[in-house]
């Protein structure tokens, strides 16, 4: 769901939808961090580059909580 509303949201293209969007994975909410597992390092910095901000706002937007996204591999 959040990825869905990233994609209509912030207008991501389907090609960076399912090279950057599509291979990430929650791992887990603690602390106020919601921790995303990328599939290597080039895939985190980019994301930690480009996607953060967004991801943060789709988790407020539609689960209600303001939550620090963290990536790591």
């Amino acid at each position: 769901m959040i990825l869905e509303y990233l994609r209509n949201q912030f207008h991501i293209s389907e090609v960076a939808y399912n090279t950057w969007l599509l291979p990430i994975e929650p791992i887990e909410i603690k602390d106020g961090c919601l921790y995303i597992k990328t599939p290597d390092k080039l895939h985190r910095m980019y994301m930690e580059r480009n996607y953060i901000a967004m991801i943060e706002k789709a988790v407020e937007d539609v689960a209600g909580v303001s939550e620090k996204a963290s990536v790591f591999i």
